[in-house]
C-alpha cells in the first residue's frame, strides 16, 4: 500500500492529476471536473490563485474531501502581460503592469508589488490551510514565469518566508529552473536534469492534440503530471479569439475533452 508521506517519485510513479487553472471561477464545472479523479488513489489538482476569483467554491469542495489529496498552486499569473496579448486583471498580483515594468519593480524590490505578492500568499494559505497526512501542497512562484532567473529569485526569497524550500516550485517560461526547488515545465516536451525534482503540466497542449505518451515518459520521475484542456480555463476548445478576463469566462468543458483527460488518468 502506498504511503502518502513520501513523494510518489520515490516509488517510481508520478501522481496523475488535472490542471484546473480556472477552479476559482464561479462558473467552473466542479462536479464533472472533480468526478474525473474518483478512481485515483491520490486526488491531484493544479490551479491558479487570484486570476479567476477569490471565493473558489469548487476548491473548497475539493478541500472538504477526506481522500488523500495533492495540490500545486501558482501564486501569481505570469501569462497575463500585454506582451502576450493579454492583460493582468485587478485580482492579479501584476495588475496594470507590463512585463518590463513588473520585472523592473521586482528587481528594485518595490514594496507595493511585493506587498501584493505577499497578499496572494496569505490568501492562499488561509484558503488551503496547513498540510496534513492527507493533504500535500506545492507552491509555485508564478505561472509560466517570464522573468529572468535573478528576478524569480526575488519571488523565491519572499516565498521562503512562508514555505519550506522543498515545497516550492519554479515554473519558468524559458531558461533553467532555480536550483534546489521543484522544477515545472508545461506542454508535452518537458526537459529535466537527472535527479531533478519535478512536476509536469500539459498546460497549452491537450490530450486531443498533444503527445501524452511522450509527456508521461519524460515525466516518469516527477512527483505529479497534470493534464490540461481549454474547458478547465473556461474557454471553448481551441479558442484563439480576443482575450476574456478569467473571472468573466463561462464556457464549459466538452465531453470530448473530458474523455481525453480521463484516458490520460487511466493510462
Amino acid at each position: 500500500m502506498m504511503s502518502f508521506l513520501i513523494p510518489s517519485a520515490a516509488l517510481g510513479k508520478p501522481l496523475k492529476g488535472i490542471s484546473l487553472l480556472g477552479i476559482c471561477n464561479p462558473n467552473f464545472p466542479c462536479a464533472v471536473a472533480l468526478g474525473l479523479l474518483e478512481n485515483q488513489p491520490v486526488k491531484a489538482i493544479g490551479y491558479l490563485s487570484d486570476s479567476f476569483g477569490h471565493e473558489c467554491p469548487c476548491l473548497k469542495t475539493f478541500l472538504d474531501d477526506e481522500s488523500h489529496r495533492f495540490i500545486r498552486v501558482h501564486l501569481a499569473n505570469g501569462t497575463c502581460f500585454p506582451e502576450r496579448r493579454r492583460r493582468c486583471g485587478r485580482l492579479d498580483v501584476f495588475y496594470r503592469l507590463s512585463l518590463k515594468k513588473a520585472e523592473d519593480k521586482l528587481r528594485g524590490k518595490d514594496r507595493g508589488l511585493l506587498r501584493r505578492y505577499r497578499a496572494s500568499i496569505i490568501r492562499t494559505t488561509a484558503l488551503l490551510g496547513p498540510e496534513t497526512d492527507k493533504l500535500k501542497i506545492r507552491y509555485s512562484l508564478c505561472l509560466e514565469c517570464p522573468f529572468s532567473r535573478s528576478t524569480r529569485s526575488v519571488l523565491l526569497r519572499e516565498a521562503l518566508r512562508y514555505f519550506p524550500r522543498e515545497a516550492i516550485v519554479d515554473s519558468p517560461l524559458f531558461g533553467p529552473c532555480l536550483p534546489n526547488v521543484i522544477c515545472e515545465w508545461h506542454g508535452d516536451s518537458p526537459r529535466y536534469r537527472n535527479e531533478q525534482r519535478c512536476i509536469s503540466d500539459s498546460d497549452g497542449i491537450t490530450p486531443l492534440n498533444g503527445d501524452m505518451s511522450k509527456l508521461n515518459n519524460l515525466s516518469a520521475k516527477c512527483e505529479a503530471i497534470f493534464y490540461w484542456t481549454y474547458g478547465f480555463n473556461l474557454l471553448e476548445y481551441g479558442y484563439s479569439g480576443p482575450f476574456i478576463s478569467p473571472n468573466k469566462r463561462t464556457a464549459q468543458v466538452t465531453e470530448q475533452e473530458l474523455d481525453g483527460v480521463r484516458a490520460c488518468l487511466d493510462s
